[in-house]
């Protein structure tokens, strides 16, 4: 706590309360001891800056990663596409074949 904070929160307990100087005096220092304990406590919960920046790098590279993959994902399904055409349209001049010489055949 700030020494603002310390008077105004003294001149609080003080007033409110109607307690004398001295209990108000401990009162605060008990309460700022808590607070400051509390925060030490949590104060390995808060990843310090680095942690932060390198989590960024990472994910900003799996980004990167996943544009590649998508990329190379679109370019094989067209591949793919281009091939199932061109073995349609292989199908559909042999089954043309078929029937033609079936008709000759039957006819």
């Amino acid at each position: 706590m700030t020494a603002a904070q310390h008077i105004k929160f003294y001149d609080f307990f003080r007033q409110q309360l109607n307690i004398d100087d001295a209990k108000a005096k401990v009162f605060v220092e008990e309460v700022e001891k808590i607070i400051e304990q509390k925060f030490d406590s949590e104060k390995v919960n808060f990843s310090p800056r680095t942690d932060i920046q390198e989590l960024k790098q990472e994910m900003n590279m799996l980004r990167q990663e996943m544009k590649t993959i998508s990329a190379e994902t679109k370019s094989e399904i067209k591949s793919e596409i281009n091939k199932l055409i061109v073995w349609i349209i292989a199908t559909m001049f042999a089954s043309g074949a078929f029937f033609i010489t079936l008709a000759k055949i039957f006819l």
